[in-house]
């Protein structure tokens, strides 16, 4: 055999030698510049959960689990998933009578509601009409002590002005009384509408020329009601907060660019966020306003378009500075709002609120699990671990036990080598692994052919 076939089979054992090493057993911490220590299991629930923070979700596709076992690491199975938060409890309508229905001489609508028993609380006055382009001044009162009505309530308004935006208010919130009895009063509750039909007639004359004329219909509308509703609010101070968590956001960049946009960049640090909260002192204001994540390179993708606005005209307040979205994670978030001809509406602070998450994961007393963050995931491999039997107590709704990881602190056993990303080498390309062995035992076979033919044309010494 020559020195060809000596060098491919030196180069065939390594490179199968290189593609069947497996990776080295227990868990490497060498990559990770920080860790998170969770101190000695001491319970025996067996099933155990952490509360997810922002530095966990900055780290949210590097995060590790591990724990010391015969003094090596070695990774822990984990599921992350939301946190289950408390059962939706929203507002509920109080039943109510109608004692009375009267309209007095100034025009104005009285009516008289009675309840089961006296109201406890804020209350919401929702009232149901059919009717669109209207304005109503709305009061209402309580039985005094000396039987006279005692007005609770002498400012509130109801209107409807979609004829011109999209504006339309019509519930009233009570303040708190101690009464069974509530009187209504609707100001003006019979108007005159004028008609949105017109006539126009064209006359047309030798010495006058054409002529036109327009009349209109002036018609009187009564403000009809299809329903009053009642309904309790609940106190939402009062309500557990778990299942949802608010983070600020901060803005690393705002500009104001040619075309009049305003540029907000703010640092996402892969929070899951389902809504966008906006905070501004300037008010009387519309604005478009696009939400962009990162995309392919240096590009920005837009995941969401709508308005925010803020209306404070006399006693009418009306806002929407939140934009509700899909969740998403993200480490750079983008918002661009468009101003046009407008003085830019300057936005003091921005949060983002989203689902609260856990980590669940097994464990014995005697373990000492700590988390391991901060590596770059381009060096990271996901470990094919088995999490069913997680996954099944979940299922089953077995108790958890709750520890706390404690704040980040340097990992002694860091690398910096070890955590810079590096491209995949030849050899751990398959298509390229196996053209190698296929070029070796080709050449192989015909380095062999020409040795016995080499071998049957060389007259035989014995003869």
């Amino acid at each position: 055999m020559n020195r060809i076939a000596l060098t491919l089979f030196v180069l065939l054992a390594g490179s199968i030698g290189s593609s069947n090493d497996s990776p080295l057993a227990g868990f490497d911490p060498a990559p990770f510049p920080e860790l998170r220590e969770i101190g000695v299991i001491r319970s025996d629930a067996g099933l155990f959960r952490i509360a997810m923070d922002a530095g966990m979700h900055r780290s949210f596709r590097t995060l590790r689990l591990a724990k010391k076992e015969n003094g090596a690491w070695q990774e822990m199975p984990m599921v992350s998933q939301r946190t289950p938060g408390p059962k939706k409890i929203g507002d509920f309508l109080t039943p109510h009578r109608i004692e009375s229905l009267n309209e007095t001489p100034d025009g104005a609508l009285e009516i008289v509601v009675s309840f089961n028993s006296p109201l406890q609380g804020p209350i919401r006055l929702e009232i149901d009409t059919p009717l669109s382009d209207f304005e109503k001044g709305v009061s209402i009162a309580v039985p005094g002590t000396d039987g006279a009505w005692q007005e609770v309530l002498s400012d509130g308004v109801i209107f409807d002005h979609r004829r011109f935006l999209d504006f339309r208010h019509t519930s009233i919130q009570v303040p708190a009384v101690n009464s069974r009895t509530l009187r209504l009063r609707i100001a003006e509750a019979t108007d005159l509408q004028r008609s949105r039909l017109r006539d126009i007639t064209r006359t047309v004359g030798d010495a006058s020329g054409l002529t036109v004329t327009e009349s209109g219909a002036v018609e009187t509308r009564a403000f009809r009601i299809d329903g009053l509703r009642f309904v309790y609010l609940r106190d939402q101070s009062k309500i557990e907060s778990r299942g949802v968590e608010r983070h600020p956001l901060t803005i690393t960049g705002a500009a104001t660019l040619p075309e009049g946009n305003t540029e907000i960049v703010l640092d996402g640090g892969n929070l899951p966020i389902h809504r966008l909260i906006l905070e501004t002192n300037d008010r009387n204001f519309r604005r478009a306003v696009s939400v962009q994540v990162p995309g392919p390179g240096e590009s920005w993708q837009t995941i969401h378009q709508t308005h925010l606005h803020r209306y404070e005209v006399g006693d009418f307040r009306d806002e929407k500075l939140s934009i509700p979205l899909t969740e998403t994670r993200a480490k750079r978030w983008r918002l661009l709002i468009e101003n046009g001809a407008n003085a830019p509406v300057t936005f003091s602070a921005i949060s983002g609120e989203g689902p609260a998450y856990e980590i669940l994961f097994l464990a014995d007393p005697g373990d000492e699990p700590a988390l391991f963050v901060g590596s770059n995931e381009m060096t990271l491999t996901n470990a094919p671990l088995d999490t069913a039997a997680i996954e099944a107590a979940i299922q089953r709704n077995v108790p958890a036990g709750t520890v706390v990881a404690v704040e980040a602190s340097p990992n002694p056993a860091y690398r910096a080598e070890a955590a810079q990303a590096r491209g995949p080498g030849f050899l751990d390309s398959k298509p390229a692994l196996w053209s190698i062995i296929a070029l070796a035992v080709a050449i192989l076979i015909a380095v062999l052919y020409q040795a016995m033919r080499k071998i049957e044309e060389k007259p035989d010494e014995a003869e």
